[in-house]
């Protein structure tokens, strides 16, 4: 999310130096045209690329969510209980101090 976040404010300074530099307030439509396309891809990118990592790494669905949740700001509590929630080892092994 981060990510296409980023890329959507980045390509939106390229329309508007593009627009500064035509000396206009309208947008080129072929520089809106590839900046959808572009956000488009990426976004089929991120679907596939999870697909395919779900199917071979054998992560159910919903790990995603939790994954989110951990990351969001929770504290030491809700980490140990996802890591002890998902069974694997690594997940158990929250480093000290991380995120917090």
């Amino acid at each position: 999310m981060v990510e296409r976040f980023h890329l959507v404010v980045v390509l939106g300074f390229v329309v508007v130096e593009e627009m500064d530099s035509a000396a206009t307030w309208r947008p080129p439509p072929d520089y809106v045209r590839v900046c959808g396309l572009m956000v488009a891809a990426e976004v089929v990118i991120d679907v596939v690329k999870h697909a395919v990592l779900g199917k071979f790494s054998d992560v159910r669905p919903g790990i995603y969510r939790e994954f989110h949740q951990v990351k969001g700001g929770g504290g030491r509590e809700r980490r140990r209980a996802w890591g002890q929630g998902m069974g694997r080892a690594w997940a158990r092994e929250w480093p000290q101090g991380a995120g917090s």
